[in-house]
C-alpha cells in the first residue's frame, strides 16, 4: 500500500491526514456499484469491470477490428470492448477487489480462444452474429462450472501476486419486492419465479467454486435485505435492491476495511 494516499473526502467530509483510504475495484455488476453511489464512497472506486464472465478471465482477447462497437456509446462501448479484448484489471491501482457474480446471468460465447459474454450491450449491436461466435456451453452445465473454476484460479492467483485482497459479495436475485405496507412476491409469473430460483442455484454453485479454491475468502452478504425496489433508479429488477441492502453491505465492507488497518468513516444515512 502507498502511504501517500492519506487524503480525499469521505461522505463529503474531510478526513485527517493520518487516514489511509482504500483503493477498491469491482469485478461484478450494478449490485456492488450501486452501493458506492448510495453510500457516497465513489471516490474510493478505481475500476469497475462489468458484463464480463469469470469464465473468460485469462483467455486471449480478440485481435480483430471491432468497428461495430462504434454504434454503442460511453459505458456500453467500453464495457463490451474490455470484455472482448480481455483488458487486464489494473491491480496496481487497487488494494481490494469486490467480486459479485450477478452478471454471470448472461450466455457465454466463444471465438477461437476467446470466451466472452453476450451481454445486453453486445446484443444491441448483434455482436455475436458479427463476430461469428458460437455458444461456449449451456449455463449451469458441468462444462460451465469447469470453465468458471479455471477463471477463478487465474483471478485469485493474480490477486495474490499483486497483493490485492478479494472479497466476495454474495448477491442473490430477490424473490420479493417492497411495497408501501410491506412486501409482496416480485412477480405473479410462475416461470419468472422459477428462473429466479434457478439463477440463485447457479450463483450458489459458482460461489462454492470460489470457496473451494480459496476457503478463507472474505465474504459479504445481506440475505435478509434482499428485497427488490420498485422505485430503483434503474427500474424494478430482482437485483435492484432497497436502500437498506446497500447500507448493510457497506457496514460489512467497513468491518473488513478496519480489519485491514484502513481508518475509515462509516456511512451515515
Amino acid at each position: 500500500m502507498n502511504d501517500e494516499r492519506k487524503r480525499i473526502l469521505v461522505n463529503g467530509n474531510n478526513v485527517d491526514n493520518q487516514t489511509l483510504l482504500p483503493r477498491i475495484g469491482i469485478l461484478g455488476s450494478c449490485v456492488t456499484r450501486d452501493m458506492f453511489k448510495f453510500c457516497k464512497i465513489e471516490n474510493l472506486l478505481t475500476d469497475y469491470r462489468a458484463r464480463s464472465s469469470i469464465c473468460g478471465y485469462g483467455t486471449l482477447g480478440l485481435n480483430e477490428k471491432l468497428d461495430f462497437l462504434d454504434d454503442l456509446s460511453g459505458f456500453r462501448k467500453t464495457t463490451v470492448l474490455k470484455d472482448l479484448t480481455k483488458k487486464e484489471l489494473p491491480f496496481t491501482q487497487m488494494d481490494l477487489l469486490l467480486i459479485d457474480l450477478i452478471d454471470e446471468r448472461f450466455e457465454i460465447y466463444s471465438k477461437t480462444n476467446t470466451i466472452f459474454t453476450r451481454s445486453t450491450y453486445l446484443a444491441e449491436v448483434s455482436g455475436v452474429a458479427k463476430l461469428k461466435g458460437t455458444k461456449a456451453f449451456e449455463r449451469g452445465s458441468e462444462e460451465h462450472f469447469a470453465a468458471f473454476e479455471q477463471g477463478c484460479i487465474k483471478l485469485l492467483e493474480d490477486c495474490k501476486s499483486h497483493g490485492v485482497k478479494p472479497i466476495l459479495h454474495q448477491a442473490r436475485w430477490a424473490i420479493v419486492k417492497s411495497e408501501e405496507n410491506g412486501q409482496s412476491t416480485i412477480s405473479n409469473d410462475k416461470k419468472y419465479i422459477e428462473r429466479i430460483h434457478r439463477e440463485n442455484e447457479i450463483l450458489q454453485r459458482l460461489e462454492d467454486i470460489f470457496k473451494k479454491i480459496e476457503p478463507k475468502i472474505s465474504t459479504i452478504s445481506s440475505q435478509d435485505m434482499c428485497v427488490a425496489n420498485p422505485n430503483h433508479k434503474w427500474g424494478l429488477q430482482p437485483f435492484h435492491y432497497i436502500g437498506e441492502y446497500y447500507s448493510n453491505i457497506y457496514e460489512q465492507l467497513t468491518f473488513e476495511l478496519h480489519r485491514l488497518d484502513f481508518k475509515f468513516v462509516a456511512h451515515q444515512n
